[in-house]
């Protein structure tokens, strides 16, 4: 598992807008942390539900590998998952100019793009 790398996780059970049920994820967190085998990964959620007006809190990955569908990571919410929750993968790798713009929603969601 490596930063960048999109995987299938069960992110259970949720309340109100927050994202669940078994989806895609990507790995976010620094490969070192990673191989410090901590309990937790940070993770995004991947969402099928494409909208393209939402950048930068949005970025659309296109369908490839064993990424069966064009989805969009959603930069605006970050999570921490138990190792356990983290079901396969990697499902494909994001691309470079792909990672630049996530890391780019991210830090827009947070408020450090300043």
């Amino acid at each position: 598992m490596k930063r960048g790398d999109i995987w299938l996780a069960r992110l259970g059970a949720t309340r109100g807008a927050e994202v669940g049920k078994t989806r895609p994820v990507l790995v976010m967190q620094d490969n070192a942390l990673t191989a410090a085998n901590l309990a937790t990964v940070i993770v995004l959620p991947l969402t099928r539900d494409v909208r393209p007006d939402a950048a930068p809190f949005r970025v659309t990955i296109p369908a490839r590998g064993r990424l069966v569908s064009t989805s969009q990571v959603i930069t605006a919410q970050p999570r921490s998952l138990d190792r356990d929750r983290i079901l396969r993968g990697p499902l494909t790798r994001l691309l470079p100019g792909e990672m630049a713009a996530v890391e780019k929603g991210l830090l827009a969601a947070l408020g450090l793009n300043r």
